[in-house]
């Protein structure tokens, strides 16, 4: 458990992102002449300019067009729904994300319930990308610290990309997006951490996240193995 993390954090916990993250693919808006609606300010495209926005990420990786949009809570049906069977996907596949497959029902909706309530209390922000036809792609997560020595920093959660959506860019777009709400919220330190040999440590590592130490037995696995942590930070 990260130093930064307080009780409220506790109740949803950090993605190892063991497999569950995508492939290379840049972030940009999709039409760098208008402002891109999103909570946060975003690069728009090789202009250079940045625009201070309130809804919505245009956003165009290598193989795909996706829109980034800043979710204040968890009160539409729908996207629970798309949630759970996100979670579900990325359990079953082998993610790290404090759940052993198969994934049970009551798992997944408590999970949800957690984050709605950090959500609720303003220190916790959820990103969700959807496709060009609306399906939902992937979610990342931060956790802004709320201790008066800690308020220059937050700490990058559950970076969830469906399986079938992995390698197209979509993570590489969902940690820009929240590197870029982190600046607009005045966060200039931010923290992860992942499982030790799994996809994570090369896609962070590709990313600029520097490496800041390994924690060993930090999970334990439903055969009983335990897994090593690497912790990583990047300065904004």
């Amino acid at each position: 458990m990260l130093p930064c993390r307080d009780a409220a954090s506790k109740a949803a916990r950090a993605v190892k992102g063991r497999r569950g993250i995508a492939g290379a693919g840049g972030f940009h808006c999709e039409d760098s002449s208008h402002p891109c609606p999103a909570k946060s300010i975003v690069d728009c495209g090789s202009t250079g300019q940045a625009w201070s926005t309130n809804r919505t990420i245009p956003a165009r990786t290598m193989t795909m067009t996706l829109a980034i949009t800043d979710i204040p809570a968890l009160d539409d049906g729908r996207l629970r729904t798309e949630l759970e069977a996100l979670l579900e996907d990325a359990v079953n596949g082998g993610a790290s994300v404090g759940y052993h497959a198969p994934l049970e029902s009551h798992w997944k909706r408590a999970f949800w319930d957690g984050v709605a309530g950090l959500l609720s209390s303003g220190a916790h922000r959820l990103l969700i990308a959807r496709g060009s036809e609306g399906e939902l792609l992937g979610s990342v997560q931060l956790a802004l610290c709320t201790k008066p020595n800690g308020s220059h920093r937050a700490e990058v959660q559950k970076l969830l990309v469906f399986t079938r959506h992995r390698r197209r860019g979509v993570a590489r777009s969902l940690m820009a997006a929240v590197e870029e709400t982190a600046r607009g919220l005045g966060r200039s330190l931010l923290v992860l951490d992942t499982l030790k040999g799994d996809g994570g440590e090369p896609f962070y590592e590709a990313t600029g996240w520097q490496r800041a130490g390994l924690i060993p037995g930090y999970t334990v696995e439903a055969d009983g193995a335990f897994g090593d942590t690497v912790l990583f930070y990047k300065s904004l």
